[in-house]
């Protein structure tokens, strides 16, 4: 020892606390391979606390000096836990035959003490000692079997690559051997180590335990270490063709379940389609909802009529399985469309569309102006489905189709089916198209609908009075100059209730509208029941002059 190394090995004996910590933690991170430093080290842990005792342990450790091992073996079999995890690092790091003088004290080491021997074991990562660990398989104490499993796979992320791969191999060639082959706990405990590395290498050999000759739990755990292998690889198909045939089995809990969740995340082969399809008839409805799922992840017209045909399913996961795959295969977009057209009920027509919804940029410029066809005609028939599909076009192409539903609507209006116009024209409240043009005509439209009760109270609360009240205001609008355009579409009793209206108004502008309105009627149907009432109204609001010109 040098005497820089021998002034901080002096502060190991000091009655400062924090000089013998700092020590401790500064030959740790020197970590020279001295048999005085060790000794230093060791002689400090008779009067050492908690806190330093791990410090000193870890830098025994670090010297991986063999003089540290009698300092370090009586804290990993006698010191509290804690103490006892630093102790088998520290041991695992020496430079010695370890695994020889562990052997030798296992035999003699109580319970406790074996528990932590093979985590020492475990840490080694060596052949020696994980020959040693594996034997322990056969160990008549279960417990035991379990926790030399745990201690491997605790370890098995401190193992480099090199480390993992010898692991492995050592682990396949035990499980082959005759006396693993008739120990099923033995067995059992190799599998769950190879799934556990996690080498896709193991994969064939696992499949080797999945079938019904081998005993329900030994299925059980191969299916299960199947799932933690790594998906990348070759085999993967070959194991979905292997594993699909055990969905059929009546054992759900050693064999259906763990090979559902084996094969979940997986992407399948077209190849297993008619398998699928197979499956998607079973009577375990864990089994048949699985089939409908992965089906849902294939492509072409038979899936999509299949996937149509399970919306009405008596399951109502499989129901929402067929659904969430309509919206995703884009070989549905038309099967869908063709349906829309086909159901009778607003439920139905509002289910289909919210699937077209995500095959919007599918739609080809025909589908959408048939779909917007069928709308206006479902439209004029006052049709509950209508909203279901005006939602869908929304969604798809909202100014084209705002721009015909503009057309559509004024149609209506020449054809004087108003009713329908009213309905399709208030389609564009709120949107970029409801224009001052578009306003008149609903109101026009709603005039035409109206009953014109001349109550104020019903007055009031009519929305074709308001509209006109609206463009009223718009002084770039000629109110009157449209109405008297569209004469040919109006009769005297609108006239009169939109002059009788507007001739009780406080507003001087309404007022003056009103006069034209009555005098336009009285011109036009001089004969009319109207005609004499908007007189009379003029005479009585004072305003007669012209009235009889």
């Amino acid at each position: 020892m040098d005497k820089q190394l021998q002034t901080i090995a002096a502060l190991l004996g000091s009655e400062v606390p924090n000089r013998r910590l700092a020590a401790a933690i500064v030959l740790g991170e020197l970590a020279p391979p001295d048999a005085d430093v060790v000794r230093a080290l060791g002689s400090a842990l008779g009067h050492a606390d908690d806190t330093l005792t791990r410090e000193l342990v870890a830098a025994l450790g670090r010297t991986r000096h063999k003089t540290a091992f009698p300092y370090l073996l009586p804290m990993l079999l006698n010191a509290p836990p804690a103490l006892r995890d630093a102790a088998g690092k520290a041991l695992a790091q020496l430079k010695m035959d370890i695994e020889a003088e562990l052997e030798k004290v296992w035999a003699k080491a109580a319970t406790q003490q074996k528990l932590a021997l093979m985590d020492v074991f475990a840490r080694l990562h060596s052949d020696g000692a994980t020959r040693f660990l594996l034997t322990g398989l056969f160990d008549p104490d279960f417990e035991m079997v379990k926790a030399i499993c745990g201690a491997i796979r605790r370890h098995i992320s401190d193992a480099n690559e090199e480390e993992r791969k010898d692991l492995f191999k050592q682990i396949a060639s035990f499980l082959k051997t005759p006396r693993v082959k008739k120990d099923m706990r033995a067995t059992t405990s190799c599998l769950i180590l190879l799934g556990s590395l996690g080498n896709p290498a193991a994969r064939s050999l696992l499949l080797d335990y999945i079938g019904p000759k081998q005993v329900a739990f030994v299925r059980r755990n191969a299916l299960q270490a199947l799932a933690n292998l790594s998906r990348d690889g070759a085999g993967v198909d070959a194991m979905i063709k292997k594993v699909l045939p055990l969905l059929k089995e009546e054992d759900r809990e050693n064999v259906v379940s763990p090979a559902t969740a084996l094969l979940a995340p997986l992407e399948f082969p077209a190849s297993v389609v008619g398998d699928l399809e197979k499956l998607a008839k079973s009577d375990n409805a864990e089994v048949r909802r699985f089939a409908v799922r992965k089906l849902g992840h294939q492509t072409g017209k038979k899936i999509v009529s299949s996937m149509l045909d399970w919306l009405s399913d008596a399951d109502q996961e499989v129901r929402d399985i067929a659904a969430k795959a309509l919206c995703r295969i884009e070989d549905a977009t038309q099967p869908l469309l063709e349906k829309l057209g086909k159901v009778a009920t607003a439920d139905d027509a509002w289910n289909v569309a919210k699937l077209l919804k995500p095959h919007a940029e599918r739609f080809a410029k025909d589908a959408k102006k048939k779909l917007a066809a069928r709308c206006l005609d479902l439209l004029e028939k006052n049709d509950p489905r209508v909203p279901a599909y005006t939602w869908l076009l929304r969604n798809v192409d909202a100014a084209g189709f705002n721009a015909q539903i503009a057309e559509a609507g004024e149609d209506l209006r020449q054809r004087k089916k108003f009713a329908a116009a009213v309905q399709s024209l208030r389609l564009l409240a709120n949107t970029e198209f409801f224009n001052a043009t578009v306003r008149y005509q609903l109101s026009f439209s709603g005039l035409k609908t109206s009953p014109k009760d001349l109550s104020p109270g019903r007055r009031g609360e009519d929305p074709c009075l308001r509209g006109f009240a609206a463009l009223l205001r718009d002084p770039s609008f000629k109110l009157f100059d449209c109405l008297a355009k569209d004469k040919k579409l109006l009769e005297p009793e609108d006239i009169f209730y939109i002059g009788f209206h507007f001739a009780e108004s406080a507003l001087g502008h309404e007022r003056q509208f009103s006069q034209q309105v009555f005098e336009f009627l009285i011109k036009t149907w001089p004969k009319s029941e109207q005609a004499k009432a908007a007189k009379n109204k003029l005479k009585t609001e004072g305003k007669s002059e012209g009235a009889t010109t």
